[in-house]
């Protein structure tokens, strides 16, 4: 399947706004890092879009590993798509966890929606409501304000609950790169 142009652009928006902090000693240091992770994520993905889908995974995944939230949320929608590999909802889901526990917002809609679908997760509504409501306490989504409704009409008041309940007390973590 193709990248969009729509969809490039989003991805180097994407890059270049919610970039992940990248340990280093200095704050300057972490400015180099963060430059690099960037641009390197950047060119993956400009690679993708030639065709060199090897060389985008290959970045993706070595930053992803590292802990870096935007590769992390980019390979796990490389799997969600089949985008030049087999589609694969659990591999696409962990990464999407990864990045969404680390606040990245696109990665929370997906994860949400995968629960909501039980693709590659069991079906869980509690934990769809949760991270469609993370999703919504950042951005007016109108589609993750459809899915969570109509996972409410699939609750009982007591997962209602939980799932709110789940959603306050959600912080982001850090990842300690690898």
């Amino acid at each position: 399947m193709k990248l969009t142009l729509k969809h490039a652009i989003a991805a180097i928006i994407l890059v270049l706004t919610f970039t992940a902090p990248v340990m280093a000693e200095t704050p300057e240091e972490r400015a180099v890092a963060e430059t690099k992770a960037s641009k390197d994520i950047f060119d993956a993905a400009m690679a993708g879009l030639r065709g060199d889908h090897e060389t985008e995974r290959r970045v993706l995944r070595q930053y992803a590993e590292k802990g870096h939230a935007p590769a992390q949320y980019f390979l796990g929608d490389i799997y969600y798509r089949g985008e030049a590999v087999p589609q694969d909802y659990a591999e696409a889901a962990k990464w999407f966890r990864l990045s969404a526990d680390q606040g990245n917002i696109q990665a929370q809609y997906y994860l949400g929606k995968m629960y909501f679908l039980g693709q590659g997760v069991p079906q869980d509504y509690v934990r769809a409501h949760m991270w469609f409501n993370i999703t919504l306490s950042i951005k007016d989504e109108p589609v993750a304000r459809s899915l969570r409704e109509q996972c409410e009409v699939r609750m009982t008041p007591a997962q209602l609950a939980e799932a709110q309940k789940l959603a306050r007390e959600w912080k982001p973590t850090t990842q300690t790169p690898r």
